[in-house]
């Protein structure tokens, strides 16, 4: 479609209009000099149930709410002194729940939402039963979050203090309106966002690779030199 329309055209998903880039100079003038114009996600039902009605991080419109909650991520939460404290965290941990994730995915199966793009046959998010599933697993989802919240508060002060501790105290020393606004459940988004992103960049380099074998070849050689010809870590071709 780019070699028929040129780097920069519109295509309509249901009622929302979507501009596709494929030029990197475009998409840098897109993501400095205008980027406050492309920052917001449009609206969706999932969203809604499932990210306390537009108030995470990753889906909040642009303002001054989602500057204090940016800043606050930024800051607090990922600078590289809190990183470098918490580099310690067990990885075990981190593959254990992708697998389960992965695992339950596949199980379940993605979910398509008409009324996020042609509202008029709603309905049959509800008759598919994808309404029900999307508030199940936004409660299953709070509850998580909440009972990782719950075990913080009682164990504050104790040991080490990982990204809810650091949340808690921040809510409870700050005397601005972000602590009356900012429940510390919209910040999961970052351990969501962090498995996404990574997820969706390694499928588009692997892709890449595929599609360009020349290149793959290279990576492998690369690979074999800086990391060792054990099979464990071989790319297959």
């Amino acid at each position: 479609m780019a070699d028929k329309y040129g780097p920069t055209f519109l295509i309509r998903l249901g009622i929302h209009r979507s501009l596709v880039v494929s030029n990197w100079e475009v998409v840098k003038e897109f993501l400095t000099t205008n980027d406050k114009i492309f920052l917001n996600r449009p609206k969706s039902l999932a969203i809604k149930h499932m990210g306390y009605d537009h108030n995470m991080l990753g889906f909040a419109p642009y303002g001054p709410y989602w500057r204090s909650i940016r800043k606050l991520a930024t800051v607090e939460l990922l600078s590289n002194r809190r990183l470098e404290l918490l580099k310690h965290v067990p990885d075990t941990e981190i593959n254990s729940f992708i697998k389960e994730l992965y695992e339950l995915s596949v199980k379940n199966g993605g979910l398509f939402l008409f009324s996020d793009t042609v509202p008029f046959l709603g309905w049959l998010d509800v008759v598919t039963g994808n309404i029900v599933k999307i508030k199940q697993t936004a409660k299953e989802l709070d509850f998580v979050i909440g009972s990782w919240l719950n075990e913080h508060r009682e164990r504050r002060h104790n040991g080490d203090q990982d990204f809810i501790d650091v949340m808690l105290f921040v809510m409870d020393e700050s005397n601005v309106p972000l602590r009356l606004v900012l429940p510390l459940k919209q910040l999961a988004c970052l351990l969501l966002g962090g498995i996404d992103t990574n997820v969706v960049t390694l499928t588009w380099a692997v892709s890449l690779l595929l599609n360009n074998r020349n290149v793959l070849k290279k990576a492998r050689d690369e690979l074999d030199i800086n990391v060792g010809k054990n099979d464990k870590w071989k790319i297959q071709t």
